[in-house]
């Protein structure tokens, strides 16, 4: 009989239970689970597979069919986990690894479980840039995920590949945030402000709006009088 490698199942209704549930569990299925997987009854082998970093596992998992959906208690899909390493531990993967994470982004997407929001209410495009995983922010980028005004010009500066821009301001654009505002800020500033022309210059070809909410140019008011450039 196959393995499931969701979870256990629950006796009465069986179906794949959630992480958080704590009842209807068939003994000798949770006996097993835990002798051949050596985990707690509340991780699933993909969620420890990304814990302990062993991205092989995570691939035969994947291969198999694993449902990549499921949470844990604190409301987390795996994406999330994934998202919220560190750049410090970003740099310890290799070629082989970054492959197994791209097919588990490719993956989500295809199931549209890719924005889905965390039990902190992050997605994990947000999730990623907040523990500066650049790295999956752009395989993120790359499927399609969504982004919005805050996500995009938190982006600002720190993608430097030439394709890698011109897919973050693609996206920008069908999702229609190219010419929005937060705060007295918006893409095209940011560009000029960290003088990153190339960025600049793709918005505008992209359809940015060169001048600021009050009418002025925005190219006027980004240039930096303490050094005669912009």
């Amino acid at each position: 009989m196959p393995i499931n490698l969701n979870l256990c199942k629950d006796s009465k209704n069986k179906k794949p239970i959630n992480d958080s549930q704590d009842k209807g569990y068939d003994n000798c299925l949770i006996n097993m689970y835990k002798f051949l997987c050596g985990v707690p009854l509340e991780e699933t082998p993909l969620f420890k597979a990304v814990r302990l970093g062993d991205y092989k596992l995570m691939h035969l998992l994947l291969e198999s069919g694993v449902d990549v959906t499921i949470r844990d208690k604190s409301g987390d899909t795996i994406l999330h986990k994934l998202a919220s390493k560190h750049l410090s531990f970003v740099d310890e993967w290799s070629f082989e690894d970054c492959i197994w994470q791209k097919e588990l982004i490719s993956k989500c997407a295809k199931e549209g479980s890719l924005d889905k929001k965390s039990g902190g209410g992050g997605t994990a495009l947000t999730i990623a840039l907040d523990h500066h995983n650049d790295f999956l922010v752009e395989c993120l980028l790359n499927e399609g995920a969504q982004i919005t005004i805050v996500d995009a010009l938190s982006i600002v500066g720190r993608i430097t590949a030439p394709l890698m821009l011109e897919i973050f301001v693609e996206n920008c654009a069908e999702q229609g945030i190219i010419n929005e505002w937060f705060y007295g800020e918006n893409l095209l500033k940011k560009a000029i402000s960290y003088k990153d022309f190339e960025l600049a210059t793709l918005l505008i070809k992209h359809g940015a709006n060169v001048e600021d909410e009050s009418g002025e140019s925005i190219m006027f008011n980004s240039f930096d009088y303490s050094d005669g450039s912009l």
